[in-house]
């Protein structure tokens, strides 16, 4: 069976023009919270585009379904929360904000992405970040 679609807006045939639909409800948005994580992971997010790299932000967490609970994410543990290609050298991003520390899996990633000659940043401000990418990058 079909789905319908409720439009905000119905086109009145009398007037000819647009009018609010009363059969409309508009779904609840979900507000993405503005956490300190989440600010400072954007702001390393718009930073490396802005000097010339390539920036994918990874989420590893699962999430919660009311029909079937909780699912597991498929990704892999441990995996920076940014991953950032800059001139081809990976430089993975760990966002670490107040008392957050690195998981056993973390550390354990961290150590792969260093041994396969990549760089690992713990990011805990946006200054340190900065400091510690752009002395990266004018490595390269």
């Amino acid at each position: 069976m079909a789905k319908t679609i409720q439009l905000e807006l119905i086109h009145d045939f009398i007037s000819g023009g647009l009018r609010p639909n009363p059969k409309y409800k508009p779904k609840a948005k979900c507000a993405k919270a503005k956490t300190p994580t989440n600010a400072l992971t954007k702001a390393i997010d718009n930073y490396v585009t802005f000097r010339g790299g390539y920036c994918m932000r990874i989420n590893v967490a699962g999430f919660y379904r009311q029909d079937v609970g909780y699912i597991k994410s498929g990704s892999t543990l441990g995996v920076p929360d940014l991953i950032t290609v800059h001139n081809g050298r990976l430089i993975g991003v760990e966002v670490k904000t107040g008392s957050d520390t690195q998981s056993n899996e973390q550390k354990a990633v961290q150590a792969k992405i260093q041994a396969a000659n990549g760089v690992y940043i713990i990011a805990r401000t946006f200054d340190q970040f900065k400091v510690e990418f752009d002395n990266v990058i004018s490595s390269i």
